[in-house]
């Protein structure tokens, strides 16, 4: 049901490519590896130029991310009755992405520990391209195994 009606929202603006961009935006902060998936089937059914629209997905990802670990900057003050340990390793940040639940709490918590906005900003940067690439290349070899087109 969510699919259908993310991918109609999606076909009314085809033919807009600037307001598409912003409605992938708004999708991509509520639903991001569901719009991904489904931006790659439109992508391939349409043969729609991918850089725009995949770019409006990463730009979104990004946007929700930084606000999570600028509400653990703000927060850092706060008192709170659950302590964590300092996330202050790369590779942990890293791999938040592809644990479900743990993105949220990894990124506040980057905030929180006083990682700098620099290093948050590389290693978030990276792992939504992993992520994110691995779910076009994968949503692009289930609608079109035998042909291994490329999504243009």
């Amino acid at each position: 049901m969510l699919q259908v009606y993310l991918t109609n929202i999606v076909h009314i603006f085809e033919s807009q490519p600037l307001i598409l961009f912003f409605v992938i935006i708004l999708l991509s902060v509520f639903f991001a590896d569901i719009t991904t998936v489904l931006l790659t089937s439109f992508i391939v059914e349409t043969k729609q130029d991918p850089f725009l629209l995949y770019s409006a997905v990463f730009i979104s990802i990004y946007i929700v991310d930084l606000s999570l670990y600028l509400i653990g900057k703000k927060t850092a003050t706060i008192r709170s009755s659950i302590q964590l340990p300092a996330l202050k390793s790369m590779y942990a940040l890293y791999l938040a992405r592809f644990i479900p639940g743990l993105r949220f709490l990894s990124f506040v918590n980057a905030g929180r520990s006083g990682l700098s906005i620099y290093t948050f900003s590389i290693n978030v940067t990276l792992s939504s391209f992993t992520w994110n690439g691995s779910l076009i290349l994968l949503t692009d070899f289930v609608m079109n195994p035998l042909l291994l087109s490329p999504l243009y």
